[in-house]
């Protein structure tokens, strides 16, 4: 049967980036791992945990708010990115594909927004922009438990049906 959330397009693309974003906060140096590794771990936490209990609110306007809370968390982890992008614990080109994965997340969210507010079951089927925006890189590069089973490529990812 499965959770709602498991079924929503976000759900695996979001994952995937929470993912990632656990392999850089593991990968930036001992004396940054409380100031900078944490609120980047939690504040990705949060994306996918927040789309798991808006997809079960039983009203529109919680559901909304949950997505909502979600995107925040997103803009947070950009936040958090950026800097490190400053202090060159990500280089230029993962920093450019970490944030377009963000914008991407985002639109999806707004997807979801204006879904529930007009009352749909459904979000909508649309066409998101995967050239160039490759995360696989940084599966290669972390624990050789990565990466994880659910990750696939974007391409693969997009619209699939969620594995038990």
């Amino acid at each position: 049967m499965g959770f709602r959330y498991e079924f929503l397009h976000v759900w695996p693309i979001a994952l995937e980036y929470v993912d990632v974003c656990f392999i850089v906060a593991d990968n930036l140096p001992q004396p940054v791992q409380f100031s900078l590794g944490e609120p980047l771990r939690r504040a990705a936490i949060s994306v996918i945990a927040n789309i798991a209990e808006g997809s079960s609110k039983t009203t529109s306007r919680s559901e909304r708010n949950f997505y909502d809370i979600a995107r925040g968390s997103l803009a947070e982890t950009v936040g958090v990115l950026a800097l490190c992008e400053r202090r060159s614990y990500v280089n230029d080109d993962q920093h450019i594909r970490l944030y377009n994965r963000t914008n991407l997340i985002s639109s999806m969210f707004w997807g979801l927004i204006k879904a529930n507010t007009e009352k749909k079951t459904m979000e909508e089927a649309a066409a998101y922009d995967f050239s160039n925006h490759s995360l696989d890189d940084f599966f290669a590069t972390s624990s050789p438990a990565a990466p994880p089973r659910h990750c696939l490529s974007p391409q693969r990812l997009l619209f699939s049906t969620p594995h038990p």
